[in-house]
């Protein structure tokens, strides 16, 4: 899961980025494990750079169930609130 998650970032890293393609592997990520930490914050950052704030919306709150005092959740969340306007 760690391979495919990696895998993931070069698709949002790259120009022009792939967010589609990041989020399809990201979730084959989770196929394997569904709390995957990792996977579920750059899942969170592909719907928000993609501008789809409800599937950030319910990946962070995913997250947020699975590692309540994960330092990036505010940030990510902000993200989320600010394409939402």
């Amino acid at each position: 899961m760690d391979v495919r998650t990696d895998y993931g970032l070069t698709f949002m890293f790259r120009q022009p980025a792939n967010y589609d393609r990041a989020i399809q592997e990201f979730k084959r990520s989770l196929e394997i494990d569904p709390n995957h930490v990792q996977t579920l914050q750059n899942l969170t950052v592909a719907y928000t750079k993609k501008g789809d704030a409800a599937n950030a919306s319910a990946t962070i709150a995913r997250l947020s169930s699975v590692d309540k005092s994960n330092p990036t959740i505010a940030k990510l969340q902000a993200d989320i609130n600010a394409i939402k306007k």
